[in-house]
């Protein structure tokens, strides 16, 4: 695809973070001019130059899809995780778990499947960022890095622009649980910065609901959190016409999952006097995208296993750090080349890694593969982090150095040695 452009190429999609924010204006160069934040630009800066090798050593192109296809097609069960690509790549690497027998599953999966399960026993009442746009007037966000990780959060969600249904809205309240914050000014809205332990957030939570319903806690704090800080949270939330309740599911820590039952509980005792909606903020390496391609693809969730000859989901067993942890896999394909979970070690267990970002020291794959990355240098499809919205995103850098996700695992499965073709 030619990418010749003379005129500034705008509207184009930022790959490196979960927002995918899609309002970039990039020069016929490739540099942002316009729409990017400080991650976007360093990120485009920083990006490494990466060669193929095996064990260490570089090697072609050819040879590396030759021994990643050896490695795969010599498995019995083997787990295709990371998961951090484009909608094609991510049809590609199910392809290749059902063909070889294996699972899949994404490598930051914990979180989602936490308030899976909540949601699948409970039930829940959930939001979307357009209605957060629009409606919300108190926001309570439990997380820790958000603007390091969504440093366009406040612009992208609650701009200080007239709404759907208030052409002159009144200020939002918002107000940050989690560890020290600075999110400066926030046009439209007033902030408060709370500081908490969020491993303790079940506690938190369990103390901010008997606030809401009347009751007075016999303590005088809970999770570093004074009781009159989290009255004004409650009441704020009461007397909302509209409130969201968000979090980042990896900052509510090891008991991230008693922590979304007590969020689902308290959105549902706020609805006894107000509308209150939850929002979980969106996760990294495109999870939301895997999970909806796996449903799409396989009829299942992710965490599903092929060995039977069908899909086979069971979120429990199937999980990466389990079925590492418990040796019952034979080979591991990673892929990462979306901004994501680094691939773990795996002392014994053949290695393949897809990735556009230099790994850490001291992992060094069985086989390595750079991939381009997507929407930079290739056209690419995504879904949002609330998995409502599908974008397509076009290439805005003119030479890709490398091929993409989907290319090299149609390479590699072109070479797996006698399997039949996939089934989803």
């Amino acid at each position: 695809m030619s990418m010749n452009h003379a005129e500034p190429m705008v509207d184009r999609v930022c790959p490196f973070c979960p927002l995918h924010c899609d309002d970039l204006t990039v020069s016929a160069d490739g540099e942002i001019q316009s729409g990017g934040c400080d991650l976007a630009k360093g990120q485009l800066k920083s990006i490494p130059s990466l060669v193929p090798s095996i064990g260490g050593k570089p090697v072609s192109h050819q040879q590396a899809v030759a021994e990643a296809a050896r490695l795969l097609g010599a498995a019995k069960a083997p787990l295709v995780s990371g998961l951090a690509c484009d909608v094609d790549g991510l049809r590609e690497a199910i392809a290749i778990a059902d063909i070889t027998s294996g699972y899949f599953d994404h490598g930051a999966s914990d979180g989602f499947f936490n308030a899976l399960s909540v949601l699948q026993r409970r039930g829940a009442l959930m939001t979307t960022p357009a209605e957060v746009r629009n409606r919300a007037d108190v926001l309570v966000v439990f997380g820790t890095e958000i603007f390091k990780r969504l440093p366009r959060f406040f612009e992208r969600y609650v701009p200080d622009v007239a709404r759907l249904f208030d052409a002159a809205p009144p200020r939002r309240k918002i107000f940050l649980l989690g560890g020290k914050q600075d999110p400066g000014e926030v046009p439209g809205a007033d902030v408060t910065v709370i500081e908490a332990d969020l491993d303790r957030a079940p506690e938190l939570l369990l103390v901010l609901d008997a606030l809401v319903e009347g009751r007075t806690p016999k303590v005088q704090s809970a999770a570093g959190v004074g009781l009159d800080r989290l009255a004004e949270v409650a009441q704020a939330l009461k007397s909302s016409r509209y409130g969201v309740l968000a979090w980042e599911g990896p900052a509510l820590g090891a008991q991230g999952d008693l922590a979304i039952e007590a969020l689902y509980d308290l959105i549902i005792n706020l609805h006894k006097v107000t509308r209150v909606a939850g929002l979980p903020l969106p996760p990294g390496g495109h999870l939301i995208g895997a999970h909806q391609v796996g449903l799409w693809q396989a009829g299942t969730a992710l965490r599903t296993g092929f060995a039977s000859g069908s899909p086979d989901y069971d979120p429990r067993v199937y999980s990466t750090r389990r079925l590492l942890a418990e040796n019952r896999v034979d080979a591991l394909l990673w892929i990462t080349a979306l901004p994501g979970p680094v691939p773990p070690k795996t002392d014994g267990v053949p290695t393949v890694v897809l990735s556009s970002q230099a790994l850490p020291d001291g992992i060094v794959p069985d086989v390595f593969i750079p991939t381009a990355i997507p929407s930079l240098d290739h056209d690419s499809a995504f879904f949002r982090g609330e998995g409502v919205v599908s974008i397509h995103a076009s290439a805005w850098r003119k030479q890709p150095a490398q091929p993409s996700v989907a290319q090299t695992l149609s390479e590699v499965i072109r070479l797996l040695p006698n399997r039949e073709a996939a089934s989803c």
